[in-house]
């Protein structure tokens, strides 16, 4: 078995590979519909450095992220708080404070977790 580093396990793949598991590629991966008001508590501005952040918006009941000096790609939800791009193979999971209110997001892209405060 893979080895969990920061909720994530690593070397999961090969091995699941191996023994006949199956992987979901972005392509195949079921999106779910979420209204354009939930969508818009996402928008805003996601600090993942000091001078690099990650521009989240709805247009037209899609929600759109788009990292500095990057194309912007489109979110597609899965789950609650939860959403993966088809462009590239990452996801992204928002975080709540106590009262619900967006408050940040995590990047899983390359087997790594990079996550932002809400500005």
């Amino acid at each position: 078995r893979g080895k969990h580093v920061t909720g994530v396990q690593t070397c999961a793949l090969p091995i699941s590979l191996a023994n006949g598991g199956t992987v979901d590629t972005p392509e195949e991966r079921q999106a779910i519909a979420l209204p354009a008001e939930t969508l818009q508590a996402y928008a805003g501005i996601y600090d993942l450095s000091p001078d690099f952040a990650i521009t989240v918006t709805e247009r037209d009941g899609r929600l759109i992220a788009q990292a500095e000096r990057q194309p912007p790609f489109e979110l597609f939800a899965d789950g609650p708080d939860s959403f993966f791009l088809r462009a590239i193979d990452a996801r992204v999971t928002f975080s709540r404070d106590a009262s619900g209110a967006v408050d940040g997001l995590t990047l899983h892209q390359n087997g790594r977790e990079a996550p932002a405060r809400k500005r």
